[in-house]
């Protein structure tokens, strides 16, 4: 066995294709093959088989409004320059993609993220199917108002009580409602 190929013109010999299959590696152009067959000097052509090669999809260009959320907030994904059906997947870890249920139009419009998540739309025209580059939202866990602890629950008038702040998570601006509605303290 011999198979050749040809694109144009003539067959070639593929060199070193002499098993009776043959893995055709990664096509850009659509190719016709045959096989060659020989026995006792004698040869003899295979049916031809041409294998069309479809032009992939142009998967466009994905974005993000907002890449940095607070836990359970929303952002909206667009995609640009595409061609073809779109398939918008995520990912939170690992290496595989799933398919958002719906989401199947160039913006989406995510719904209460709560952790850290990678998109990406597939785009698929001409029987192929080719994906964007990925978009990450990050998410930044909520913070927790903790409990304030006074070293003493009742003062005299012209005293002071240290307020201790526990179990929270963040950062602190300390507020007083002394005039009627809370406003930020201002630390010396």
């Amino acid at each position: 066995i011999q198979w050749q190929s040809k694109t144009t013109g003539v067959f070639t010999d593929i060199l070193g294709a002499t098993n009776t299959t043959h893995p055709t590696g990664p096509l850009s152009t659509t190719t016709t093959y045959q096989a060659i067959v020989t026995n006792n000097g004698c040869s003899a052509n295979s049916t031809t088989i041409t294998v069309t090669v479809n032009p992939a999809g142009n998967p466009g260009t994905a974005s993000v409004d907002a890449s940095t959320l607070c836990e359970g907030d929303s952002t909206v994904l667009r995609l640009t320059g595409s061609s073809g059906s779109i398939q918008w997947q995520s990912k939170t870890s690992g290496p595989s993609f799933n398919n958002i249920n719906g989401a199947t139009s160039a913006i989406y419009n995510t719904h209460g993220i709560t952790s850290t998540t990678t998109y990406r739309a597939v785009v698929g025209d001409n029987g192929c199917l080719s994906n964007s580059n990925s978009v990450t939202v990050t998410i930044n866990p909520m913070p927790v108002g903790g409990n304030i602890t006074p070293s003493s629950p009742i003062i005299c008038t012209g005293q002071s009580v240290t307020l201790t702040l526990k179990n929270y998570v963040g950062q602190i601006q300390w507020q007083t409602d002394a005039s009627g509605t809370f406003a930020d303290i201002n630390q010396e």
